[in-house]
């Protein structure tokens, strides 16, 4: 019996929602798509397999980013300094994420979640002054490193930094997916080496594929119809009740 034969429907079609949500999300705004579907398999399923099953509809869909307007070249050479920080926050994080028990990984993951909604919420106008750049990316990157590594958060501190620095949309598009892609494969690497991505997960991940993309072609159509800071107000509020969900969750 396969893995997914083996797993309950109700399961099954919370997995499968979750996914189609996180597609959607992507597809309305661009960005999204672990933070909406992995906390919503973690309700059902072991973080670290949550994790593992976006593997695929993860690393696909950030290569296809990282491949529009120059590539990934000009964001290499711009943000080796963050690059090399995430690597390593990302190993040490997938390290915690493997033995870490459920409770303090339910923990970890709200809590992460709510950080998110909240600095999104407030109000902050942030500049950054050139001559620290360098230092800011040392930081960033080991901050969506670790929080990578334990959640497949790494996104969240990437995204809000580039756009701290203000990027034209043709730079911001292909460097968000570079470093998306090289924090997606240090990942899912470092968690075939701890045997948490094995083929049965990654078949799983493989069937993944079509709620995903499904979801994004759907956000796709409605992104000129929705008005998006609505549509965005209300993803903020559901990524906080899923957050405040896994935190009761672990305190269960």
């Amino acid at each position: 019996m396969s893995f997914l034969e083996s797993l309950p429907l109700l399961e099954l079609a919370l997995s499968a929602l979750g996914l189609f949500l996180g597609g959607l999300v992507k597809g309305v705004v661009g960005i999204g798509l672990p933070l909406v579907a992995v906390p919503l398999i973690a309700l059902v399923f072991p973080v670290p397999t949550a994790v593992a099953a976006l593997a695929l509809p993860i690393l696909g869909s950030n290569f296809w980013q990282l491949c529009q307007g120059a590539g990934p070249l000009p964001a290499l050479k711009r943000f080796w300094l963050l690059i090399i920080p995430l690597v390593g926050g990302i190993l040490l994080g997938a390290q915690l994420l493997v033995s870490l028990d459920e409770q303090r990984l339910n923990l970890v993951l709200g809590g992460l979640l709510l950080t998110f909604v909240l600095l999104q919420v407030l109000p902050l106008k942030l500049s950054l002054p050139k001559r620290r750049e360098k230092l800011v990316d040392l930081l960033v990157g080991a901050t969506a490193g670790l929080s990578g590594g334990v959640s497949s958060f790494y996104g969240p501190p990437l995204v809000m930094y580039l756009l701290l620095l203000k990027l034209p949309k043709e730079v911001f598009i292909p460097s968000i997916g570079t470093l998306y892609f090289i924090g997606g494969g240090t990942l899912y690497l470092a968690l075939a080496a701890y045997d948490f991505l094995t083929w049965e997960i990654l078949l799983a991940s493989l069937a993944g594929l079509l709620p995903v993309y499904a979801g994004m072609d759907l956000g796709r159509r409605l992104r000129a119809r929705l008005n998006e800071k609505i549509f965005f107000r209300a993803v903020l509020a559901v990524l906080a009740a899923i957050g405040g969900a896994l935190i009761l969750r672990a305190f269960g």
